[in-house]
């Protein structure tokens, strides 16, 4: 996988005749953290090793700040959410715990933010590859249309969010949706119960716009482009029958009915074997035609 410090560059500014080149803003302090598919944190260009957190509870902090949408928690809700079981002053202590040892693992960075009622991460100074799945799942879920005079800085995933306006908006969150959104919220914190609910919600609204993003690229002719992704989706679930039932009308619009009848084939066994349930009607109507 390439160094996550990769992502931590600025672009360079071009100069005109005459002109004093600025001085570019310091990013020495900035942390690119990954959470799809694994955990890696790099922070001002250190990669942070399981022994820098000297402490689990520093390490679970952070997981839990990467994951929070805006990145901020009060510190009751962060307290609760680690430690449910322990009595509230317990809990606090613990929480004071985690953040100074979690401070510490990502010393020299400016990323850490805590105050008497919160915690949390600066985002201006946060790479993390969730934020930029999120940032493309919203792109796909209200695309622009085509020749909107909505701004771009106003379009979410606009210029605003680094990514280029429509049409190129939507390629551009296809892309990001098809590498980063196959992948598992922290896979090797399985028992973490904290992070059901979010990693069972990402999983839930990347299927749903994948799907629909793979329906786009059909119907735009995108055939091709659309395989990919109803492929990455049944990669991440066998038994979604929508996505097999969308990749047997794939095959059959490319006249490859062989294609088409070894997924409905595939659907039937995954289904009876992870959920000993038939097709439903609308999979066999769309395999009779």
């Amino acid at each position: 996988m390439p160094s996550l410090s990769a992502h931590l560059t600025v672009p360079a500014m071009s100069e005109g005749v005459g002109s004093v080149r600025p001085s570019p803003p310091d990013r020495s302090g900035d942390v690119a953290a990954r959470v799809l598919g694994g955990f890696e944190i790099v922070a001002g260009g250190r990669v942070v090793s399981r022994t820098d957190w000297q402490r689990i509870s520093a390490e679970r902090l952070v997981k839990l700040l990467l994951v929070t949408r805006d990145h901020r928690l009060t510190r009751e809700v962060a307290a609760e959410t680690l430690w449910p079981d322990a009595e509230p002053q317990a809990s606090r202590a613990n929480l004071r715990k985690a953040l100074h040892f979690a401070t510490h693992a990502l010393d020299g960075t400016a990323v850490i933010v805590a105050d008497d009622g919160s915690i949390a991460l600066a985002s201006d100074r946060l790479d993390l590859d969730l934020d930029r799945l999120r940032r493309a799942l919203d792109v796909l879920a209200s695309p622009v249309p085509l020749g909107s005079d909505r701004p771009d800085s106003a379009r979410p995933g606009g210029a605003r969010d680094g990514i280029a306006s429509a049409p190129d908006a939507l390629a551009a969150a296809t892309d990001a949706v098809i590498e980063l959104g196959a992948e598992e919220l922290l896979p090797d914190d399985l028992y973490e119960d904290w992070l059901v609910g979010p990693r069972e919600r990402l999983r839930a609204r990347w299927l749903q716009i994948a799907l629909e993003a793979a329906r786009r690229e059909a119907t735009e002719g995108r055939r091709a482009r659309a395989h990919e992704i109803v492929g990455r989706v049944l990669e991440r679930d066998p038994t979604d029958e929508a996505a097999h039932r969308l990749a047997i009308e794939l095959y059959a619009a490319d006249g490859r009915h062989h294609a088409a009848r070894r997924q409905y084939a595939m659907c039937r066994q995954a289904l009876r074997s992870g959920l000993d349930v038939d097709p439903s009607p609308e999979t066999e109507e769309a395999f009779a035609r």
